[in-house]
């Protein structure tokens, strides 16, 4: 079996995906039961409600490009980033970019690559996220500048929706 069945009953083939398989009600589904932190936080936090957050605080014209930067994990599980960043995981990089860059596709993200105002905000979020969530991180996001925001983590269910209605807020703009 070289394929993933999705929430919405979607056969998808991780290694050769298409945006007629790429569903964001998948996504939504997925990323809202996938814990930020490996799960190693007080109470479960999504990925979800991390991309909403970074969708929000972005300039607007990357806020699809936020709430999307972390959906090649809706098909395959990240890897925590000390472990990702290694030469042994190349291969399973390399796969998760074709992802991306089909969802690139599918959602006709603009530009082509994540910019450089999502990855900083991605960095910023995690720092916030690991002040109130009291998760210790490495020294290299001392000089991150948290947000000034309190993150309250919300049930898998009530982030999945607010995924789903930031999504429509975005395409309906």
């Amino acid at each position: 079996m070289n394929y993933i069945r999705t929430y919405t009953g979607e056969k998808f083939f991780p290694f050769s995906p298409t945006v007629d398989t790429v569903h964001i009600v998948d996504i939504a589904h997925a990323l809202s039961n996938t814990c930020r932190f490996k799960g190693h936080c007080p109470s479960f936090y999504s990925v979800a409600q991390h991309s909403v957050y970074v969708s929000l605080f972005v300039p607007p014209q990357f806020a699809l490009w936020g709430l999307l930067h972390d959906s090649a994990e809706a098909y395959l599980s990240d890897v925590a980033r000390p472990v990702k960043k290694t030469p042994m995981m190349a291969e399973y990089r390399r796969v998760e970019s074709i992802i991306m860059a089909t969802i690139v596709r599918k959602f006709k993200l603009d530009p082509l690559i994540e910019p450089q105002e999502v990855k900083d905000m991605d960095d910023r979020m995690l720092v916030t996220e690991a002040r109130d969530l009291d998760i210790e991180l490495e020294p290299e996001y001392q000089k991150v500048i948290p947000l000034n925001i309190e993150v309250i983590p919300m049930l898998p269910m009530e982030a999945e929706d607010l995924f789903l209605n930031r999504y429509k807020e975005l395409v309906r703009a």
